[in-house]
């Protein structure tokens, strides 16, 4: 599956390609919004497709057992979730240069805030590969993003709200996003969010 998937991927024509030029096709014709649920939905299947062999993120009530000889398959499939919630945020990040109107399904509101659970924990877990570990400054900035369009979604979104509270936000380690050390979710950071 993961294969097929990347491969229709690879396979889309230019003006459907998440690329500076389709973006701004798209945005001509009104057809923005479409475009970046395309790519939120591709990347957020493949998190979907590799969860399953992340224990931490998917509590299933019994403990996932990989024998030591999968070790390398976990590993990948650890790096895939962390990579394609990775690709989310950047996703988010151009939607919130536009209008509302981008961001207008709610289930968005849910891929955002899964997102950002796969990115904190892949990064206090110590999940993946050494290569694929980021240090816990550089996951701000993806997790802003992520939190800013939460914030963006909760005045048309009611499901935007609950998720926005720290409450709802993985807090295992001390990392919440709303209590990062850069203010991620405080008031005087709301205005590192682009305007509306």
């Amino acid at each position: 599956m993961e294969s097929s998937l990347v491969q229709w991927h690879e396979q889309l024509p230019p003006s459907l390609r998440f690329t500076p030029s389709a973006i701004s096709l798209r945005g001509e014709f009104s057809e923005l919004g479409g475009l970046l649920f395309l790519h939120i939905t591709y990347h957020q299947s493949l998190v979907d497709l590799h969860r399953s062999g992340m224990d931490d993120i998917v509590r299933t009530g019994s403990p996932l057992e990989c024998p030591s000889h999968q070790k390398d398959f976990v590993t990948h499939v650890e790096n895939q979730c962390f990579d394609h919630a990775c690709a989310i945020a950047a996703i988010y990040q151009e939607a919130l240069r536009h209008g509302p109107e981008v961001l207008a399904d709610t289930w968005l509101s849910v891929v955002a805030h899964d997102a950002a659970h796969v990115i904190i924990h892949h990064t206090v877990d110590g999940l993946g590969s050494l290569g694929h570990r980021m240090p816990r400054q550089t996951i701000y900035s993806p997790l802003r993003s992520l939190l800013c369009a939460l914030e963006r979604m909760e005045p048309s979104h009611a499901l935007a709200k609950p998720l926005v509270g720290g409450s709802s936000l993985p807090t295992e380690h001390g990392t919440d996003i709303r209590s990062a050390p850069v203010g991620l979710g405080h008031a005087q950071e709301r205005s590192s969010c682009p305007p509306r």
